[in-house]
């Protein structure tokens, strides 16, 4: 199997994030908004590639909870200000 358990929507997520993210009304008038979706979709992008993987076989998380973990921390640092 090649990926693609989920149509790649990792990429479709983090483009409609940095979208958002990067409109210029959003930016002046949600500026730490705007910062976050462009650091969230770009974390859920990498989220999604890396499940997807695993799930199609194509590579594997060696360490669920590590993931897990790690992928929380992640996430936090996004919207943590």
């Amino acid at each position: 199997m090649s990926g693609g358990h989920w149509d790649h929507s990792g990429y479709t997520i983090e483009h409609m994030l940095t979208q958002i993210g990067n409109d210029p009304a959003i930016i002046k008038r949600f500026p730490k908004l705007s910062e976050i979706l462009i650091k969230l979709g770009h974390t859920l992008y990498i989220t999604e590639h890396t499940l997807d993987l695993d799930i199609s076989g194509d590579a594997i998380i060696k360490n669920d909870i590590e993931f897990e973990t790690n992928t929380m921390k992640e996430l936090k640092k996004c919207i943590n200000y």
